[in-house]
């Protein structure tokens, strides 16, 4: 198998993940439906192999699971368990706060400062370009705590929570501004080093974006 053909094997898995995940979310796959790997490898029109990760990631992000027979269910997603994302988020994000080491690694200040700006100066960006650089922002702000393990905790949730965003987004109302003077607000406070203020911030930005979402998943 050559370089172009290992590429184009795990865009398939990913794409076949993302289809799946949204269609439990949306409910479209309901909750202890059986996952068949022999259908769903001809609804999609792929071998086995990228159905077999798909699911192992569906797994991991608490979406179905797989008995001891084999056979794997839909567990689906409830309000609870959007809660519970968040909660686990906040509580994640802040511990990355917390392993903070200053002097500030500035590469990474450089980065969250560059994500607001890029919202900032472009006005015509969709709600899911702006939910792309939240993303990032969050990805970075843990990144500063140079903890792989919790880096690798958060990296698990994305997925989930950048659908679920992507699901609730037309039932979102809130201006793009709120999340740029947030995310402001927190590189200002980490360039201060005043950590309190940090996770302060952080858990108000997001029960601001748990609230939303879960106001607009009762739309869906």
């Amino acid at each position: 198998m050559n370089h172009a053909d290992v590429i184009a094997k795990e865009l398939m898995w990913e794409k076949v993940l993302e289809s799946l995940r949204r269609q439990i979310i949306l409910g479209q796959l309901k909750k202890g439906e059986h996952l068949k790997e022999i259908q769903l490898s001809k609804k999609f029109g792929v071998s086995r192999g990228p159905i077999r990760e798909s699911i192992k990631q569906l797994e991991k992000e608490g979406l179905v699971y797989t008995s001891r027979n084999g056979r794997t269910c839909v567990l689906g997603l409830s309000k609870k368990d959007i809660e519970n994302i968040y909660y686990a988020r906040i509580l994640l994000e802040v511990a990355a706060v917390e392993q903070i080491a200053f002097p500030l690694q500035q590469s990474y200040i450089h980065k969250m400062r560059k994500l607001i700006e890029e919202v900032d100066d472009n006005k015509q960006l969709t709600r899911e370009e702006v939910d792309h650089y939240d993303l990032l922002f969050h990805y970075h702000l843990v990144g500063l705590s140079e903890n792989r393990m919790l880096v690798q905790m958060w990296l698990s949730m994305k997925g989930t929570i950048k659908t679920i965003m992507e699901i609730t987004n037309k039932y979102n109302a809130e201006k793009n501004i709120k999340v740029i003077n947030q995310h402001k607000d927190i590189v200002e406070s980490l360039v201060s080093h005043d950590k309190p203020k940090v996770k302060r911030l952080i858990k108000s930005h997001l029960t601001d974006a748990k609230n939303a979402i879960i106001k607009g998943y009762k739309e869906v």
